[in-house]
């Protein structure tokens, strides 16, 4: 039952990352295509009048005058949100969405949802087993569940893009396999806990090799998934001015 009911809270936790990654994407497009022509200002659109009818100065005129001054030119000023602040931005939101320590933070419920069994089954007398409640906790609370929202972002973030493409049928595709993978990712943890407690009579035994797996398996999808989403212009400009 439980295992069902983590996969089922997936589905609304699924829709909430599918919208951040998609202002995600609309940030990094607004970036990437930056024009200070494009920029509005409450001044322009009442035709420089105030509510009198009295003219007002233009707020634009007044930041292009300061752009040229603290960049040179209103184009190398593009240019530098195009690609270095663009760079930046992609750098610090997609590397590892929300970043770890939020993460954790988020996922807190989990250490206190787990210290009323720990602490019973110690007041209980059996130490062992508390003892190995409290192991399993520690890795689902530091190390599967920010792994699992890691991968989950990156599946979401692949079935993005694939969604831009106009194939329907691959579209479908592509969202039936992006939710089995949740699927399976959700249910692989719970599984590898019941398994390793039942083929170890010693409880604290199979808690120390799911921490010891869950720990390797955190680390090797760190390595390979928390990476920037794409590389920036301003990477390849700063390695052409080289």
């Amino acid at each position: 039952m439980r295992i069902f009911l983590g996969v089922g809270s997936q589905v609304p936790l699924i829709y909430i990352i599918q919208r951040l990654w998609q202002k995600v994407m609309d940030a990094e497009r607004q970036f990437r295509t930056f024009s200070l022509q494009k920029v509005r200002c409450y001044c322009c659109s009442v035709n420089h009048l105030d509510k009198s009818g009295n003219s007002i100065p233009c707020d634009k005129e007044i930041i292009e005058d300061c752009i040229v001054e603290w960049y040179g030119s209103v184009e190398d000023f593009e240019v530098g949100v195009r690609t270095h602040v663009h760079d930046a931005f992609i750098e610090q939101v997609t590397r590892f969405p929300l970043g770890y320590q939020w993460t954790v933070g988020m996922t807190t419920c989990i250490l206190w949802g787990q210290l009323d069994a720990i602490a019973a089954r110690a007041h209980g007398g059996a130490y062992s087993y508390a003892a190995s409640v409290l192991v399993v906790t520690m890795a689902w609370y530091l190390w599967i569940t920010p792994t699992h929202f890691l991968i989950m972002i990156r599946i979401i973030a692949y079935m993005m893009q694939i969604w831009q493409s106009k194939s329907l049928l691959l579209r479908c595709f592509a969202t039936c396999v992006g939710y089995m993978v949740i699927g399976v990712l959700t249910f692989v943890p719970h599984a590898l806990q019941a398994v390793l407690y039942q083929v170890n009579p010693e409880p604290l035994i199979g808690s120390a090799v799911f921490w010891v797996v869950a720990l390797c398996v955190a680390l090797v999808s760190h390595y390979f998934l928390a990476r920037p989403w794409k590389q920036g212009p301003g990477t390849a400009h700063a390695k052409d001015s080289i």
